[in-house]
């Protein structure tokens, strides 16, 4: 009887099944956990392929809301930008300051719509991503010209720490025609000296230089004389030529960031 029993059981296994069902793996879905898996152990890594030693290339042509989130400080060559290009009518501020030298901006009151400020806190003090800054052509006839870049990485580096982030733009000095109470090749050799001086700082912090175009140029190098009415400052055909190339050369950070994965 017992012997029947237990007949009777295994039959019932045999018929019924026992313990839980083993699947088995469809194929489609071991390729997605291999897929997986690998991804897992790859590297993965944001690549900058900009190049910050140069000028910044052609682009597409920024707009109006790019512009409302745009500052403007410098010495008085920024001033053309402020009376003839159409930055301003879109929505950048611009300040600058006549004779203004690096070493004065944390002491000369600049002209605000509220009143003055100086500029070292018009720069640090602005909500603004994209900031350009043209500094440089007073301070290559004084006699502290060689402490001049020392300096100006340090407020850079101030500006970068109280805002990571920001878009910084090195305004390079471009030649001019003619410049009062220095020789013209000491003119031409301290020009080189402080774009050179510029570019390294911008390689060193990751900023980017901004030259003009260089069709603005005379066959020597120099702004065009039609384009300045002094040898310096850009005439109203010269601020709305800058102001124009400034507008078509931005740099768009998606354009040579990049994720590698190893």
């Amino acid at each position: 009887m017992k012997r029947k029993v237990i007949l009777t059981g295994l039959a019932l296994s045999m018929l019924y099944g026992c313990g839980e069902a083993k699947t088995e793996p469809s194929a489609d879905t071991t390729e997605v956990e291999t897929a997986n898996a690998e991804m897992q152990k790859k590297t993965c890594r944001k690549v900058d392929y900009y190049d910050y030693a140069s000028p910044v290339p052609a682009s597409a042509a920024a707009d109006d809301a790019y512009f409302a989130d745009t500052f403007f400080g410098g010495d008085s060559r920024m001033g053309s930008l402020a009376l003839y290009s159409n930055l301003s009518d879109r929505g950048a501020e611009i300040y600058y300051g006549e004779s203004l030298r690096l070493w004065s901006i944390e002491k000369m009151d600049i002209e605000t719509g509220s009143g003055t400020d100086t500029m070292y806190n018009l720069m640090m003090n602005t909500s603004k991503n994209n900031i350009y800054l043209l500094l440089g052509i007073n301070e290559i006839r004084s006699e502290s010209f060689d402490d001049w870049a020392a300096y100006y990485e340090e407020v850079i580096s101030a500006l970068l720490e109280k805002k990571p982030g920001v878009n910084i733009y090195l305004m390079m000095s471009y030649y001019p025609q003619s410049l009062a109470d220095i020789d013209p090749d000491l003119l031409k050799q301290n020009i080189d000296t402080v774009n050179a001086d510029m570019k390294d700082i911008a390689v060193r912090h990751h900023l980017y230089l901004l030259d003009i175009d260089p069709s603005m140029k005379d066959e020597s190098g120099k702004v065009r004389d039609d384009l300045v009415w002094d040898g310096l400052h850009f005439n109203e055909a010269g601020g709305q030529a800058y102001g124009d190339y400034i507008a078509s050369h931005v740099v768009r950070k998606d354009d040579y960031v990049k994720e590698i994965c190893e």
